[in-house]
């Protein structure tokens, strides 16, 4: 069994799973944005930080098009949502199909 920095069974890297719980639960993910943005009006500007986050980690899957700022930008500059891709579509329906 692994021994993290905590001393914790199954860490990782240093953290542990309950650590990466929490810090996973006080943000949402980039699928729960994903489907917050659904119903908007596109283009759609994104000033908070961790909306941001998850719409370049939803550009890299290729689910949304969007003009985002960089680190070296600065904290305060807003990015724009241009469209959900057609692979982000799809996406949202298999979610809301899926049986809760």
């Amino acid at each position: 069994m692994t021994q993290g920095i905590e001393g914790l069974p199954g860490t990782r890297r240093g953290r542990s799973a309950y650590t990466f719980a929490l810090q996973n639960q006080e943000q949402p993910m980039p699928m729960d944005f994903l489907g917050r943005i659904e119903n908007q009006t596109f283009p759609l500007t994104v000033t908070d930080p961790v909306d941001i986050q998850n719409a370049a980690v939803l550009v890299a899957a290729g689910l949304v098009e969007a003009n985002l700022p960089t680190e070296s930008d600065g904290p305060e500059l807003s990015g724009v949502v241009v469209r959900i891709t057609p692979m982000g579509r799809a996406a949202l329906k298999r979610m809301h199909d899926k049986p809760s």
